[in-house]
């Protein structure tokens, strides 16, 4: 048997990866992850309507909750340096909003063409189950986002750090706006 000692022990025995080489790997999928969700939004806000005004909203939007999710320090991310930082709350609301805001507008262009068929009841029912997805998807793309400038806090300082992640944005974004613009 030319099999190695490695291979002949227990499993509970084995040498685990290091916690370094987990830590990248997850980093990896996470950037991964995040950048396909991205490349969703760029997806729907391009394919589904045809209104230009909606990219502004999510670009305005993914560079805001980039921006609010990197905090220069940690004191400033908890408001006790120099007085209140009213405006974070306010950074998160627009970011959130206005990517919300565009998707739920474009999720919202998937409609029927029987204009007969249509009932109140399956109007409404609609436009809140779009909407739902819509807050769904950009609660996804801040959480994963979060996530990710958390991991890369440990690794990266903050320019590094906010460049990256806009990178991920912007990229995952654009590559789905181009899909979703080469689909008939």
């Amino acid at each position: 048997m030319n099999s190695s000692p490695r291979s002949r022990q227990p499993p509970h025995l084995r040498a685990k990866p290091s916690a370094k080489r987990r830590s990248q790997r997850s980093r990896a999928g996470l950037i991964f992850f995040s950048g396909l969700i991205y490349v969703l939004v760029g997806f729907i806000v391009t394919a589904l309507p045809d209104q230009l005004w909606l990219w502004p909203l999510v670009l305005v939007g993914s560079w805001v909750q980039v921006w609010e999710l990197t905090p220069p320090t940690q004191e400033q991310k908890t408001g006790k340096i120099g007085g209140s930082f009213l405006w974070l709350p306010f950074l998160r609301l627009l970011g959130i909003g206005s990517f919300t805001l565009a998707l739920a507008v474009a999720l919202n262009y998937l409609g029927t063409d029987q204009l007969d068929d249509i009932t109140l009841a399956s109007l409404i029912g609609q436009i809140l189950a779009l909407s739902l997805l819509a807050v769904l998807l950009a609660l996804a793309c801040r959480r994963t986002t979060a996530t990710l400038a958390k991991r890369l806090e440990q690794r990266l300082k903050l320019p590094p750090r906010r460049v990256t992640l806009g990178t991920i944005a912007l990229l995952g974004l654009a590559i789905g706006g181009l899909a979703g613009a080469v689909t008939p």
